[in-house]
């Protein structure tokens, strides 16, 4: 009849249970620069008890669990300190990518535009046959007769930007210009223009 390793009761024939136990240790000294101590734990498969084979199986599912925890921590460490860099880290607008971007229709997406900078000064030249309201994020920039040119200041960046016939409220689609120091923007000359003209002869 075989004893339990654990607790040394007596095991009825084919009611042991096999784990792998801690069956000793040993320490020993290393010697160099330095005399370092080391510890050292073996195990082997041992036959316990109902009762202590039990005792060992929650112990082990504790230890698990303990390690689980553990790694679930630093994993959520890990994420919240990458979660924290993006938020700190300054974000790169694509300008190009908003440049002249239709906001006519009601399901256009919403620009995150960058927060103010240092005012630039940027020249609307209008080659139209009608004077021009020329409005940038929703203030007026400029008022440019036929065939003139005037300076706006503005801020570096995209910008709504909206062409109006002057002191009316017939206005073009909405677009986003990118807009740069020293950028000249050119108002077209409309097809109804040649026709105005025609009539006139």
């Amino acid at each position: 009849m075989a004893n339990c390793y654990q607790c040394g009761a007596h095991i009825a024939p084919n009611q042991g249970c096999r784990r792998k136990v801690a069956t000793g240790n040993s320490i020993g000294l290393s010697f160099g620069r330095r005399i370092t101590p080391s510890v050292r734990a073996y195990y082997g498969p041992r036959t316990l008890c109902l009762y202590c084979a039990a005792q060992y199986d929650q112990a082990e599912k504790k230890k698990t669990k303990a390690i689980l925890i553990i790694l679930v921590g630093i994993v959520s460490l890990w994420l919240f300190g990458m979660w924290s860099d993006t938020q700190n880290t300054s974000r790169t607008f694509d300008y190009d990518a908003a440049e002249k971007l239709d906001l006519s229709n009601n399901d256009a997406p919403t620009i995150a535009f960058p927060v103010a900078l240092e005012p630039i000064s940027v020249k609307i030249e209008n080659l139209n046959c009608y004077p021009i309201d020329f409005y940038i994020n929703h203030e007026l920039a400029a008022s440019v007769p036929s065939g003139m040119a005037r300076v706006a200041i503005t801020r570096p960046g995209p910008l709504e930007t909206k062409l109006c016939h002057a002191d009316t409220s017939t206005c073009g689609n909405a677009v986003i210009i990118n807009w740069r120091e020293g950028m000249t923007y050119t108002i077209a000359r409309h097809e109804s223009c040649y026709k105005q003209n025609a009539a006139l002869r």
